[in-house]
């Protein structure tokens, strides 16, 4: 399945969620939990108004098998783990990111992803 992730960065080899926390895009999920992440969207166009200025759409390819579906959590996880910090620990050891709605799908990757294109936007 292929993600999209926009970035003002370019020339990207791979998105690293090393850099989780280190902008305004990501400040307030740190916030929430310190689980770095990198975020990605099922669709060419950014849906978040945060990302209007961002210059570049790198495209990355996932195999959804290994995503947590957090809108069905189909394990019932959610109740399971007392807050998001819990929840996302244990699931980045289990699975390479996690898939949630928030009026539109986002995913939320755990792991460093090889970009596969890159687009001006």
């Amino acid at each position: 399945m292929k993600l999209y992730h926009f970035s003002d960065k370019n020339n990207l080899k791979a998105i690293s969620s090393n850099y989780f926390g280190k902008n305004c895009y990501t400040q307030n999920d740190k916030n929430i939990s310190n689980v770095k992440r990198a975020f990605f969207y099922d669709k060419v166009h950014a849906q978040e108004h945060l990302l209007n200025d961002c210059k570049y759409r790198y495209t990355v390819e996932i195999n959804i098998k290994k995503i947590y579906d957090l809108s069905k959590d189909i394990k019932n996880l959610i109740n399971k783990y007392q807050d998001i910090d819990n929840l996302l620990r244990a699931l980045s050891k289990k699975y390479i990111g996690v898939k949630y709605n928030c009026g539109f799908d986002c995913y939320a990757i755990f792991k460093n992803l090889k970009t596969i294109s890159k687009k001006a936007v």
